[in-house]
């Protein structure tokens, strides 16, 4: 599926190959039931077998994802997975078939999950600075959920141990991310939310750290501690960008109305005309 950010961009093409899921392992069951002399089954025996096949296979997934965010890709084999999931290791491998493909099911896993978690999040969100803010924070809720070791975060030394299409396919999903926030940076500046002469390479390698401190904190702290704190870090790192706010239009001055002075008394003409006549009839 086309991850956000990349509409209308082909995906690219994975050198790993997963092990067999959905069709692909309803076709290899449909070769053993052939191969055993069995008839031809029904179109329900196949969407049943068909729907047990994707259960099994997010099963799987699951659990191998949970062992490397716990343990790393270095713990990840047949025999802790089979451990895990309380089956049998020749129901794992013919499963999961090889190691690399095994690998190549986490990784997919993986993705699947930051991009509907991070990705698509902030895709929902407006554009500008708002989608900047979900892209951040909706990492950092990912990122301080893991465990202890997050794929994206990955050390260079830890990833020079992978396999290298493993290696490859992990850098290329950290691309994905990384444009996801240059291009949130580009939209929040065409909207004015940040400054033009905002440079959008040097913004998002300041969130980028605070992120790596937020997961490396999250692990010793509490979680909803260290995502409010890297929080209030990420609106101090886009307070020097912000676009200064539209000047407001002069108006004119009001014009001073004079003082009021008080009004003075005078008697009124109709009383003192009655009061001369009463004086002249004494």
């Amino acid at each position: 599926m086309n991850t956000p950010y990349t509409a209308g961009a082909r995906r690219y093409d994975s050198p790993l190959t997963a092990a067999p899921r959905g069709k692909a392992a309803v076709r290899a069951w449909l070769r053993q039931r052939r191969a055993s002399g069995l008839p031809p089954p029904s179109p329900m025996e196949v969407r049943s077998q068909l729907r047990e096949c994707q259960l099994a296979h997010e099963r799987l997934a699951r659990t191998a994802l949970a062992i490397v965010r716990q343990h790393g890709f270095d713990a990840l084999s047949m025999v802790r997975l089979a451990r895990h999931m309380n089956a049998s290791r020749s129901a794992i491998y013919e499963q999961a078939g090889t190691m690399a493909a095994l690998q190549a099911v986490v990784l997919r896993a993986y993705e699947e999950e930051f991009a509907r978690q991070v990705l698509q999040a902030a895709r929902e969100a407006e554009a500008g600075l708002p989608r900047l803010r979900k892209l951040f924070d909706a990492s950092g809720a990912h990122f301080a959920g893991e465990a202890r070791h997050c794929i994206y975060l990955m050390p260079p030394a830890r990833l020079d141990k992978l396999p290298g299409a493993l290696a490859a396919c992990v850098e290329l999903g950290k691309a994905r991310w990384r444009n996801a926030f240059t291009q949130a940076i580009h939209e929040a500046i065409a909207a004015g939310h940040l400054a033009p002469e905002c440079q959008p390479g040097p913004l998002a390698a300041s969130l980028f750290k605070l992120l790596h401190a937020l997961h490396d904190r999250a692990a010793d702290a509490e979680p909803f501690e260290a995502v409010e704190r890297t929080h209030a870090r990420f609106e101090g790192a886009l307070l020097p960008y912000r676009a200064a706010p539209p000047a407001a239009v002069a108006s004119a001055p009001a014009r001073a109305r004079p003082p009021r002075q008080p009004a003075a008394f005078r008697w009124p003409d109709w009383l003192m005309s009655g009061a001369t006549l009463t004086n002249q009839a004494e």
